[in-house]
């Protein structure tokens, strides 16, 4: 028989932000398919793959109009190209293209309760966007159709807006910390993804970054291009940041900021100062006081963006994004050297596709009158047809969990693959008189977090959802699946496997979850749990661990001899040193003043480690009769790490205490991490919690 170990995470720190739930656009009478886009380019769906999608839920493409065909991205209705949809029929030659991009930070901006978000173009967790397709009574967004009737007297514009954008993420920046070095599990305006760090002394140096500036129109030496980046502080001391730019290194702005701030910063440099095919960026860390070697000034980079004047020339691409200055009047461009051929030109923000004349290598098109704003520019060679498309969940139906109307709901989320063991788990608990409620992570992530996988609002929203819509408050969140921390799990294939059901914040804190719905800015609005199963079958011994404990609360006696373990508590002090272990050694006797009074009247036994060595590993006698007999908690204040305590009480498999098993608090860094991941391995509450028996 083994021993098992519920470990109790000892911090809780959360925000109050707020935001919408991010559920609004559904329609829960209506099917929706999806397609995963990682790239930015023109999508083509066709009538066979649209009718493919619709068969292997059951439905038939012809019962389809396709004029009420609808395209989401992150909540909101795009414009779409239909060829073929005025007759109302979805025609084997017909299809319909979209302009897809894959998923940037902008998402990200909720989960920063300052609002102060530092990376709008990179995720913190996943690179690829989600486009949802419905087929609803509303007629759907449609790019209309700007014929070209040629120039009429305009004459052709002699420029285009160029947009760069370079975006730095090498490395985790933890944001704020404090003196010890601690960083808040709350994201913070330094926290994400960025460059290295630049100093002014040591091994770090100042940095160039070059950012592409090829044919750059020139010919009005008035125009100025647009310069912006965002920098963060690393180190807690005082920064100053040159920015220089061009050949001749002009300055460009000073920036001075303290600490873990986020610092953005914007100017506009001449187009003479443009290199022909990059321009240099220099970023200078200056020296403050104290001088190096203690100077330990550090910063990153989270991105550069840059726009500027691009002469009318597609410089042999077949795809491109022109950036046109806001027009009252109809404007016309004529860009040469242009690779494939050119049918069309999207206008998304004005909802018209722009019809194009070519000769050569040479394209002509008209734009309609509007604000300053991207057209998509694309050769017919570069449009691709969508590698996906699948229904949402089992049915392509959304699942509308406020219609449940459940009072005081148990809340159980899990991945798809864990299902049967969480149904399992759930019956019991309805057995026992709570009301649970299931729902998958994959379905959460759609419905919650617009298909944005690994994203850790799509159980906040959830949450907030059952808040909000049912008669009463949840009173359990429990998570049932392993986390992995997302800054070891966005980069690293395993990792990102491993990660079946994410947590929210770095470090890691379920709490976060629902930190702030209710109540204070600290306080989780519903108690939340996980189980870090990684199979049904941890699930099922895990369960049946439970079935037992409980079983002996519910048949109570009146024999003290029954009871008296759980009166029992074990006290483990781990100290490195004469000094850690007394210090360590006198927070307990404090608890143990507080356990054995009258309230509780706890028998507490005291280990403290007698071995000099990182981990002391002999198990004494009386550890092993304390636990076989029964032992309601046990204590440790010491060092440890994810995979031991500085004070091992070896493998579960040790002890015989069936039935009896005891709480486990551990006063030590890493010990109740559930969201680490060491592959092949299992953390100790992971080992002590999955144990069968």
């Amino acid at each position: 028989m083994r021993i098992a170990v519920t470990i109790i995470a000892l911090f809780s720190v959360a925000s109050s932000f707020s935001q919408s739930i991010g559920n609004e656009w559904i329609d829960y009478s209506a099917h929706y398919l999806k397609v995963p886009i990682v790239n930015k380019g023109v999508y083509r769906i066709s009538q066979s793959q649209f009718a493919n999608a619709l068969s292997n839920i059951g439905l038939n493409a012809t019962s389809v109009d396709p004029r009420n065909i609808q395209v989401f991205r992150e909540g909101a209705e795009i414009p779409i190209f239909f060829e073929g949809d005025s007759d109302g029929s979805f025609d084997p030659a017909d299809f319909l293209l979209f302009y897809g991009e894959g998923n940037d930070g902008s998402f990200d901006s909720l989960l920063y309760p300052s609002g102060r978000h530092p990376k709008p173009y990179y995720s913190l967790f996943n690179d690829t966007s989600t486009y949802f397709i419905s087929w609803s009574g509303n007629t759907g967004k449609r790019l209309e159709i700007l014929s070209y009737t040629g120039p009429n007297g305009r004459t052709a514009e002699p420029f285009f807006w160029k947009e760069e954008i370079l975006d730095f993420h090498a490395n985790y920046q933890y944001g704020e910390r404090n003196i010890y070095g601690s960083q808040d599990p709350e994201y913070t305006e330094g926290e994400g993804y960025f460059d290295g760090n630049l100093g002014s002394f040591g091994y770090l140096g100042n940095v160039t970054k070059y950012v592409p500036s090829s044919m750059t129109y020139t010919a009005q030496p008035s125009l100025q291009a647009d310069f912006s980046t965002a920098l963060v502080g690393t180190s807690r001391t005082k920064h100053i940041t040159e920015i220089k730019y061009g050949s001749t290194q002009k300055t460009g702005a000073n920036l001075s900021y303290s600490q873990f701030d986020l610092v953005r910063s914007q100017f506009k440099m001449a187009v003479s100062d443009l290199g022909p095919s990059t321009t240099a960026i220099r970023f200078e860390s200056k020296a403050l006081p104290p001088p190096p070697p203690d100077n330990i000034e550090r910063a990153a980079i989270g991105h550069i963006r840059m726009l500027y004047p691009h002469q009318a020339n597609l410089n042999n691409q077949s795809f491109m994004e022109l950036v046109v200055d806001a027009n009252s009047d109809t404007s016309f461009f004529e860009l040469s050297s242009a690779s494939g051929t050119f049918t069309w030109v999207f206008d998304l923000e004005n909802e018209k596709t722009l019809e194009v004349q070519q000769s050569g290598n040479i394209i002509r098109f008209l734009v309609p009158p509007g604000p300053k704003r991207t057209l998509v520019a694309h050769s017919s060679a570069v449009i691709q047809n969508v590698g996906s498309l699948k229904a949402v969940g089992t049915n392509g139906l959304f699942t509308d969990y406020a219609s449940f109307q459940t009072s005081e709901a148990y809340l159980l989320v899990c991945p798809q693959a864990l299902y049967n063991g969480a149904a399992d788990y759930a019956a019991y608990r309805l057995s026992k008189g709570y009301s649970p409620l299931i729902a998958t992570i994959e379905v959460l992530y759609d419905q919650f977090a617009y298909g944005i996988n690994k994203h850790p609002l799509a159980i906040r929203n959830f949450a907030r959802l059952a808040i909000n819509e049912f008669p009463s408050p949840p009173t359990q969140l429990f998570l049932i699946g392993k986390a992995v921390n997302a800054p070891i799990s966005r980069f690293k294939a395993s990792n990102y496997y491993d990660n079946k059901l994410p947590s929210f914040g770095f470090p890691a804190c379920d709490n976060l979850f629902t930190a702030g719905l209710i109540g204070t800015t600290y306080e989780a609005a519903v108690p939340t749990g996980r189980l870090v199963a990684r199979s049904n079958q941890d699930i099922a011994d895990y369960l049946d661990k439970v079935k037992t404990y409980e079983q002996q609360i519910e048949n109570f006696t009146d024999q003290i001899d029954d009871r008296l373990w759980m009166k029992r508590i074990l006290h483990f002090a781990g100290g490195t040193s004469d000094q850690e272990q007394e210090l360590f050694a006198s927070y307990l006797r404090n608890h143990r003043l507080i356990a054995e009074d009258t309230l509780y009247g706890g028998q507490i036994t005291t280990f403290l480690k007698t071995s000099s060595a990182a981990v002391q590993t002999q198990i004494s006698d009386s550890v092993k009769i304390l636990i076989d007999g029964g032992t309601n908690l046990l204590q440790f204040f010491g060092h440890g790490a994810g995979g031991q305590l500085g004070f091992s009480i070896g493998d579960p498999g040790l002890y015989d205490n069936y039935g009896k098993y005891p709480l486990f608090i551990a006063n030590s860094c890493n010990v109740g991490d559930l969201h680490n991941e060491e592959t092949g391995t299992r953390t100790l509450n992971e080992e002590f919690v999955l144990a069968k028996d």
